[in-house]
């Protein structure tokens, strides 16, 4: 059903699903143990509003990965090389402006009330942010080079590499929790395995792709074309953001650090089936966007109803084990320090379920730089998924209507991403249901 390429990729991800599992699940009773729940609480705030920087790369990252591979599909070697170059030079440029804004917002604002932090002092919230910060930048600038790999089919290779950096900046984690290190040595040390990683990835890319920067090639053209999907590529992460960080500063604001956790906690053991599918959606990715430079769109048609049948099957198989053994899992996990809530669950699990297909689905355009209409609708139903909890909240404070809220994004999206991608793909819902093959 996949070819060999996917295999890899999906079997290297599966490492980092395991280092994943042991980063969010099993720390959090040993955060909670440890820390106690309004350090923790602290730092869920905190890591929460610094990963809004993780949009400072404006899409352009998969934009140009997207363009990389499809040019090196058809040996256009200089054009690769400028691709990487004017990402590098937009990613600098992105950088300065964040950081300067960063610098602003340090210095004329209140962080600590701002953050509304238990436990953590102004001062030492100016020093955690600035190396948060470093930390996100840093990754982008590594994952440029991830078009090197995906266009030579050892996109592996770039997962197993991060992954062990996961791997590293767990056993920093485990170090700092237990030896109750400050939050900013802690977010100092994080800070070294990204620029490690940068630097290997510069000393390796040449057995694939002789890379090298240079200002010549720099091209505005370049920039100026790719500005509309990077920008709504922006949409996706912009979207989460509304999503993830946006709802969790919802409940931060509206309810006790004891709720806080309980929603966070029981999203983060939900969205273990989200990121199942996510191995494979960027195990397949880079299979997509060669089989469109090479226009093979029945290659394309045959992954697509691939990866649909497989999600679908994973995601109903896993759904219905958490429903089983969710709450004694919960309950071990936390150490029965935090009361489970077993709607909660049922509903965060609602939600997966339906908008497992536009997860699953949305690939096919983001690979192939198709996606500005997506993303437009997924912006938007975020929003709108946020601007109603906000009006559920003034009738009914129960946090099980707050996390109802995410439907009004799930369902409309997936039917809107599905639709597309078939056409995308010459397909049919009809076809892709009863998998006539063409």
């Amino acid at each position: 059903m996949l070819n060999s390429h996917i295999v890899k990729n999906i079997i290297s991800k599966f490492f980092g699903l395991g280092v994943n599992l042991i980063n969010q699940i099993a720390l959090i009773p040993l955060f909670i143990t440890f820390w106690g729940v309004e350090k923790y609480g602290d730092w869920i705030i905190i890591s929460t509003i610094m990963s809004f920087f993780s949009m400072s790369n404006v899409g352009f990252n998969d934009v140009m990965a997207n363009k990389f591979i499809v040019a090196h599909t058809e040996n256009k070697e200089a054009l690769c090389r400028k691709y990487l170059t004017n990402n590098y030079i937009l990613l600098i440029f992105a950088s300065i402006v964040c950081l300067l804004g960063l610098s602003i917002f340090v210095s004329f604002f209140d962080i600590e009330k701002l953050f509304s932090t238990k436990v953590t002092s102004g001062k030492e919230l100016v020093f955690v942010i600035y190396f948060l910060f470093f930390q996100i930048i840093t990754a982008q600038f590594s994952s440029v080079l991830n078009a090197v790999y995906r266009s030579v089919k050892k996109t592996y290779i770039a997962f197993y590499l991060e992954d062990g950096v996961k791997v590293i900046e767990l056993i920093i984690m485990l170090i700092c929790i237990y030896y109750n290190f400050s939050f900013v040595l802690l977010s100092f040390l994080l800070v070294i395995p990204k620029v490690v990683l940068w630097g290997y990835k510069i000393l390796n890319i040449p057995k694939y792709f002789n890379y090298y920067f240079t200002l010549r090639d720099f091209d505005f053209k370049i920039l100026k074309n790719a500005a509309l999907p990077s920008v709504s590529f922006m949409a996706f992460p912009a979207g989460y953001a509304i999503m993830n960080q946006g709802f969790t500063l919802v409940v931060a604001k509206n309810y006790s650090a004891e709720i806080l956790i309980l929603f966070s906690t029981t999203r983060t053991l939900c969205n273990f089936i989200r990121t199942f599918i996510g191995i494979f959606q960027v195990s397949i990715w880079p299979e997509y966007s060669i089989a469109y430079g090479n226009k093979d769109i029945s290659k394309m048609q045959k992954i697509h109803r691939n990866s649909i049948y497989i999600t679908v099957a994973l995601t109903s198989i896993i759904g219905l084990g958490l429903l089983v053994f969710g709450p004694l899992i919960y309950n071990i996990w936390t150490n029965n320090q935090i009361t489970f809530n077993f709607d909660l669950m049922l509903v965060f699990l609602c939600s997966i379920l339906v908008g497992n297909l536009w997860y699953s689905s949305s690939v096919v355009q983001m690979a192939t730089n198709k996606h500005q209409s997506i993303s437009l609708f997924f912006l938007f139903f975020s929003m709108l998924s946020l601007f109603v909890s906000h009006l559920v909240i003034n009738f009914n404070d129960s946090i099980i209507y707050i996390v109802l809220c995410l439907l009004v994004l799930d369902l409309p999206l997936s039917i809107i991403t599905l639709t597309q991608s078939l056409k995308l793909t010459n397909d049919s819902f009809y076809k892709l249901v009863f998998n006539i093959k063409i």
